[in-house]
């Protein structure tokens, strides 16, 4: 959701109702996200904002694909496969 966002974020409210969690617990889950350096937050007026930090969670996915198999291929293969069909349609403009 917020990756979808990019930079402009969402509004935790706006996080909140279409996940349908309380706001409380998004609060800690987004706290957690943002300690770890995957989302930023900047308050605007009332609000407060979130954004995914694309370079961070770009690096996480790299290192989690990476280090997957543990020496061990067949482990990843159906991730892999995936990655391949992802990569053709990641990121292309809507």
């Amino acid at each position: 959701m917020l990756m979808e966002a990019g930079p402009a974020g969402l509004p935790a409210g706006k996080i909140s109702s279409t996940l349908q969690i309380a706001p409380n617990k998004l609060s800690a889950h987004l706290n957690v996200l943002s300690q770890a350096n995957l989302v930023s937050v900047e308050r605007q007026g009332r609000h407060m904002i979130y954004s995914a930090n694309i370079e961070a969670v770009a690096s996480l996915l790299s290192g989690l694909v990476e280090t997957c198999c543990n020496g061990n291929p067949g482990v990843c293969t159906g991730l892999s496969e995936f990655m391949e069909r992802r990569s053709e349609s990641c990121c292309e403009p809507n």
